[in-house]
C-alpha cells in the first residue's frame, strides 16, 4: 500500500497538508474571523439600518467579542431597507470578557422607556470553533478521498 522494502513511502503516496486546496482555501477564512474578534475588542462598529415602514432602525452590533442584532421595533416590516449607515468608534467597553456567552436577549422596559433591546449576541470564538469544525470536516474528507485513491492505484502485491 505504497511502502517500499525498509517501510518508506513512495513518493506521491503521502497526504500532505500543505499541498491541499482545502486547508489554503480555508487559511483566509480563519484570518479574517481571529482579525474579526481582535478589531471588535478594540473598536465598536454599529450598522444600522433602515426601513421605510419604521421610524426606528434595527441595528447590527460588533464589540467586545460578539455580533449583536438588536430588534428595536416590533411592526411593520417591509423585506428591503430603505437605507443602511455605518459607524466606527473606539469600543467604550475596558472590562469584555474574551469569551463572552451567547444568547438571546429579551427587551427590557422601564414604564415606557426601553432599557435594553431585543436581539441575539453570536461570540466570535463560537464562530471560529465552527468554522474550524467545518473546515476540519473538509480537510479530512479530502484525506479521505486521498487514501482510498491511493489504495485503489496501490499494486496488489
Amino acid at each position: 500500500m505504497g511502502l517500499r522494502r525498509g517501510g518508506a513511502m513512495e513518493k506521491g503516496t503521502q497526504f500532505r497538508l500543505s499541498r491541499s486546496r482545502a486547508f489554503w482555501l480555508g487559511v483566509p477564512g480563519l484570518v479574517f474571523f481571529l482579525w474579526a474578534w481582535v478589531d471588535s475588542m478594540k473598536v465598536e462598529t454599529v450598522a444600522l439600518i433602515e426601513w421605510r415602514s419604521s421610524s426606528m432602525p434595527d441595528a447590527v452590533i460588533h464589540e467586545a467579542g460578539c455580533l449583536k442584532y438588536c430588534r428595536l421595533v416590533y411592526y411593520g416590516r417591509i423585506w428591503w431597507p430603505q437605507g443602511l449607515s455605518v459607524r466606527r468608534d473606539k469600543s467604550m467597553l475596558t472590562n469584555a470578557s474574551l469569551l463572552p456567552q451567547p444568547g438571546w436577549q429579551e427587551a427590557q422596559w422601564s414604564g415606557d422607556v426601553i432599557i435594553t433591546t431585543p436581539g441575539w449576541r453570536l461570540p466570535h470564538w463560537l464562530l471560529v470553533l465552527a468554522y474550524g469544525g467545518l473546515w476540519t470536516t473538509l480537510i479530512l474528507w479530502q484525506w479521505t478521498l486521498f487514501r482510498r485513491t491511493v489504495r485503489q492505484e496501490a499494486p496488489a502485491g
